[in-house]
C-alpha cells in the first residue's frame, strides 16, 4: 500500500480556533464610558475623602448663611455630602454619614434658630427627612457597590480575553510550525531518487511512500 504526504489530513487550527475561541469585547463595559460618566472615580481615596469634607464644610456655611431665608428647609441641602460620602467612599460611608447629619442638624437649629430640643425633635417633617437621607445614603452605596462588582468583573473578563488571545496566537504559530514541516517533509519526499518506507512498529505494518 503506498502512502503520500500530500493525502495526510491537515490541522485546520485557523479555523478550528476562530470557531472555539471567540475574543469580542464584553458589551457595555467600556472603561471610557464609566470614566466619562463618573471621572472622580479616577482620584485617590485620600481625595475623594477630602471632597466629601469640603462639601460638608460647604453645607454647614451655607445652613449659616440662607438658614434665615429658607427656614426649616435648609437641613435637605445635606443630601449632597451624603450622596457624595456614599458613592466616592461606598456604603458604609455613606450610612454613616447620614446618620451623622441627623445629631448635626439638630445641633444647628439648636444654635441658629434657637428652638428647644423638643420643639426640634417633634417638628414636622424631621425624622421623615432625616429617614430619605438615610435611605438615599443607603441607596447610592448600593449602587456603588454594584458598580465596584460590574468594575471587577469588567476587569476579570478582561483578563481573560487576553490569556485567550495568547493561547490563540499559540496555536497558530504550532499549526505554521506543523505545515513548515510537512511541507519540508514533502520535498525530500519529492527529491529522493530512492524509495523511502514508513514503518509502524506498534501496528505491525509498513508502506512506501515515495
Amino acid at each position: 500500500m503506498d502512502y503520500t504526504v500530500a493525502d495526510s489530513p491537515k490541522f485546520d487550527g485557523d479555523h478550528a480556533l476562530r470557531s472555539d475561541f471567540r475574543t469580542e469585547p464584553v458589551s457595555g463595559l467600556s472603561n471610557t464610558k464609566f470614566d466619562l460618566i463618573f471621572p472622580l472615580n479616577q482620584f485617590s481615596r485620600r481625595a475623594r475623602r477630602g471632597l466629601v469634607v469640603g462639601l460638608a464644610v460647604a453645607y454647614l456655611l451655607l445652613y449659616a448663611l440662607i438658614h434665615p431665608a429658607l427656614d426649616r428647609a435648609v437641613p435637605i441641602l445635606a443630601i449632597f455630602p451624603i450622596v457624595a460620602a456614599a458613592w466616592l467612599l461606598g456604603f458604609r460611608a455613606g450610612v454613616t454619614t447620614a446618620f451623622l447629619a441627623f445629631p448635626i442638624n439638630v445641633v444647628l437649629e439648636l444654635t441658629w434658630l434657637k428652638l428647644s430640643l423638643i420643639d426640634v425633635l417633634t417638628a414636622p417633617g424631621m425624622w421623615m427627612g432625616h429617614g430619605a437621607l438615610l435611605f438615599t445614603g443607603a441607596v447610592v452605596g448600593a449602587l456603588r457597590k454594584a458598580y465596584d462588582n460590574a468594575t471587577s468583573q469588567r476587569k476579570a473578563l478582561a483578563d481573560i480575553n487576553v490569556r485567550l488571545d495568547d493561547e490563540i496566537r499559540e496555536h497558530r504559530r504550532t499549526e505554521e510550525r506543523l505545515e513548515q514541516a510537512i511541507s519540508n517533509l514533502e520535498s525530500l519526499v519529492s527529491a529522493s531518487p530512492a524509495p523511502i518506507a514508513a514503518l509502524d512498529p506498534t501496528a505491525g505494518c509498513s508502506g512506501v511512500i515515495g
